[in-house]
């Protein structure tokens, strides 16, 4: 009695707010609207990448995706990014991981990708 207990050890309280936040998960459709969120993603990416020949591969699940870059400019493209408001994660010295919020929409991932292709220009015209 008296001592501390786990802050992930539960109690009534905890697991009524577990149960509303699934609760509030469902009633949003948030698992729907990633895996359409992320095929628009990996849709637009795929065609960014038949565009540019920047991007060599688009693999992933749902909102988390991923870029595989037909050059090792990662770091600078997420840097760029970062400088336009973009939060984007470099895997390496060729992959871009992209995971956005759940409840992002089709308007914002038109704004990341154009935000891309913008970046993604400047680089190719850095490495020529």
């Amino acid at each position: 009695p008296g001592a501390p207990g786990a802050p992930w050890g539960g109690g009534r309280v905890t697991g009524a707010a577990a149960l509303a936040t699934l609760g509030a998960r469902r009633a949003a459709r948030l698992g729907e609207r990633a895996a359409a969120s992320g095929a628009y993603l990996a849709e637009g990416l795929a065609r960014l990448s038949a565009a540019t020949g920047a991007i060599a591969e688009v693999r992933g699940a749902g909102l988390m995706v991923a870029a595989h870059l037909a050059r090792p400019v990662a770091a600078e493209v997420a840097a760029a990014g970062l400088a336009r408001g973009l939060v984007l994660n470099n895997i390496g010295t060729d992959i871009i991981r992209f995971l956005p919020p759940l409840v992002c929409d089709t308007a914002e991932i038109d704004t990341l990708l154009a935000t891309l292709s913008d970046i993604l220009a400047e680089e190719e015209a850095h490495c020529d």
